[in-house]
């Protein structure tokens, strides 16, 4: 029998139980700064004994299919991003298959599609693309997060017929049509629109066998307890959670990231949130340069494909250069952002981040049923090096041919 997921909407009264508790006693922030201090103690000790763990590389590669939004959430960095060095834009189908054809020749597995600050469902060539990495003979998973309001109800049921798409993140801002506005700058149609889509997915589910994960992420103010409301978007989230204990999950909070130091708590004073402190002690390298790519609309490939908004940390562009070339040490500018993290010298953009996640950190297991994992383990930097300078040198003996 398949074990009940963690965060399935059955456990909800007890997740609400604990967070009140945390709450009147003030746990909340004391437990943080003790895992904070405890996380860095555990990467000192294994940076001393020299172990490093670097996620498999070749396990993901982010496209963004589309820089372009629906929503302007006042926590988010889309609005606030500098269009100057990263445009709203979408990605042509020809660049799309030439940036997996050439992420496929590398050997990456995994495709994630929403790496930043765009909504899938605003590409109208979104589902061609799924085509795409379907017909892929390298290529075996993808996902993405969307909001959920842009897509069509055709689009929704036609995600049950790519057999590589296993998980499907919904976004969700807001705990009510009062809130929902406020957080997002959208109306109450947008709203509507996202109960209704709620509600066709949960009805879907009645036919329609799940051979894909469904995470709904969501961002609320503080003092919401999903346990004690029953509004029309508690109802539509909790009967679609019902459908499955296993594949479906429901995470909700009111704390939110700075997006890399771009948004400030000025930014979220009326809303009943809080930020996370970005400026923590850090430990070496981040991961993310090394295992989490992102290939923009645009073609320009970012070091990162978390928080970094305004691709500061842009590496080149596959309409230009191979991506072979690019993720090489060939590549200069790739080699000045890893000598920065392992300098301790982290560019702004890394200071500032809250998700940053350190090599020297060992990477822990997801508690979801279907988050594929690979037989592939964490590597080293000398490892990771060596990959990287046999691309050069492939790159080079081709060129002299």
């Amino acid at each position: 029998m398949k074990k009940l997921n963690s965060s399935h909407i059955g456990n909800i009264f007890y997740t609400d139980l604990k967070a009140k508790i945390k709450k009147k006693f003030f746990l909340g922030d004391i437990l943080s700064k003790y895992r904070k201090e405890k996380k860095f103690l555990l990467q000192l000790l294994n940076k001393l004994l020299k172990r490093e763990y670097i996620l498999p590389v070749l396990n993901r590669i982010n496209i963004e299919t589309t820089s372009i939004c629906n929503l302007k959430c006042g926590f988010c960095a889309y609005d606030k991003r500098d269009l100057n060095s990263h445009p709203r834009t979408t990605m042509s189908r020809e660049l799309f298959q030439r940036s997996i054809t050439e992420a496929s020749k590398l050997g990456y597995k995994r495709i994630g599609l929403t790496p930043t600050t765009g909504d899938a469902f605003m590409d109208k060539g979104f589902i061609e693309k799924l085509e795409v990495i379907e017909a892929d003979d390298i290529i075996d998973s993808c996902y993405f997060y969307t909001n959920f309001i842009p897509c069509s109800e055709s689009q929704i049921e036609s995600l049950f017929s790519f057999k590589k798409f296993f998980l499907l993140a919904i976004s969700i801002y807001g705990n009510d049509e009062e809130s929902f506005c406020k957080f997002t700058k959208g109306n109450s149609v947008g709203y509507k629109k996202l109960v209704s889509n709620l509600n066709f997915l949960s009805n879907l589910l009645d036919s329609k066998k799940l051979h894909f994960e469904i995470r709904i992420n969501q961002r609320c103010k503080e003092g919401f307890y999903l346990s004690e409301n029953n509004n029309e978007l508690s109802r539509a989230i909790k009967n679609l959670a019902k459908k499955d204990k296993v594949a479906i999950s429901h995470t909700y909070t009111h704390i939110y990231d700075n997006w890399g130091g771009k948004v400030s708590q000025e930014d979220v004073k009326d809303f009943g949130v809080d930020l996370k402190e970005g400026h923590f002690r850090k430990m070496g390298p981040c991961t993310m340069i090394f295992s989490r790519l992102n290939i923009g609309a645009n073609g320009t490939v970012n070091a990162c494909h978390v928080r970094d908004a305004d691709y500061t940390l842009k590496i080149g562009n596959i309409k230009e250069k191979s991506l072979k070339e690019i993720l090489s040490s060939k590549n200069e500018k790739y080699l000045e952002i890893i000598n920065a993290h392992k300098s301790g010298n982290l560019p702004k953009v890394c200071k500032s981040c809250d998700v940053y996640s350190s090599i020297y950190e060992y990477p822990g297991r997801s508690d979801y049923v279907f988050a594929k994992t690979y037989s592939d383990q964490s590597i080293n930097f000398k490892e990771f090096s060596a990959m990287i300078d046999q691309r050069k040198k492939e790159i080079e003996m081709k060129n002299n041919v």
